[in-house]
């Protein structure tokens, strides 16, 4: 959605003229069940000018060179196959997972992200992917960072995603916290006397210490995604 400038799923659903009650029980399905008619892939892929193939299985050039419908860029899959609909003729889609991104203010503030459907981003993974990253898919949350420290791995405005269960310590790993009134992502590593060492990659920034009881620690970074320079 970011990519045409459209941030919430029911001014999506406005430009793609899907009904949003439609959009919304797909986005919530964790199961993968639950898909769109083909009608309503073919209005999705017309109206964001993409291969339908490829929105529906993840499959052929997401934006082919010619966006002219007799191209057949918008046609229905000529292997469709019969077990990839369900009793109503619903299209299922490979099983994926909805993961919202939180708001870094609420974070601070100890507030849970809300989840009002106008009010939220969600970015979608294949479900086998993050599998393969975590056992826990709901505890996956998606960052917007704000700080630099651990630049140039990781740069401001970077997405990353992390496991709000992952928050034991381990040295050498990724993680988001707060400290104080800042939320931080940076290498953290236990100290012999129970502190924490902050080991910023960024070489304006020295590495220092905190104590553990002054770090809440949200969760560790599994992956991170950015636009291109």
């Amino acid at each position: 959605m970011r990519y045409y400038r459209i941030s919430g799923q029911k001014p999506f659903a406005k430009y793609v003229s899907v009904s949003f009650n439609t959009l919304k029980e797909v986005f919530r399905d964790k199961t993968g069940r639950r898909g769109l008619s083909p009608e309503n892939y073919k209005i999705i892929a017309a109206a964001c000018r993409c291969n339908v193939s490829w929105l529906m299985f993840g499959s052929g050039e997401p934006f082919p060179d010619t966006y002219d419908v007799d191209s057949g860029a918008w046609a229905m899959p000529d292997d469709l196959q019969e077990d990839e609909l369900t009793p109503g003729g619903m299209v299922t889609p490979h099983p994926m997972t909805f993961v919202p991104k939180i708001r870094p203010h609420l974070l601070i503030r100890g507030e849970s992200p809300p989840f009002e459907e106008d009010e939220i981003e969600w970015f979608a993974f294949p479900s086998a992917h993050l599998a393969a990253l975590t056992e826990n898919l709901d505890a996956l949350r998606i960052l917007r960072l704000e700080c630099d420290l651990m630049f140039p791995l990781l740069k401001k405005d970077d997405l990353v995603l992390v496991d709000c269960q992952k928050t034991t310590i381990e040295d050498g790993k990724i993680y988001v916290f707060i400290s104080g009134r800042h939320l931080r992502v940076a290498e953290l590593q236990k100290t012999t006397d129970g502190k924490l060492l902050v080991r910023p990659r960024n070489p304006v920034y020295s590495s220092f210490e905190v104590t553990a009881e002054t770090v809440r620690t949200v969760g560790q970074c599994l992956w991170y995604g950015r636009v291109l320079d």
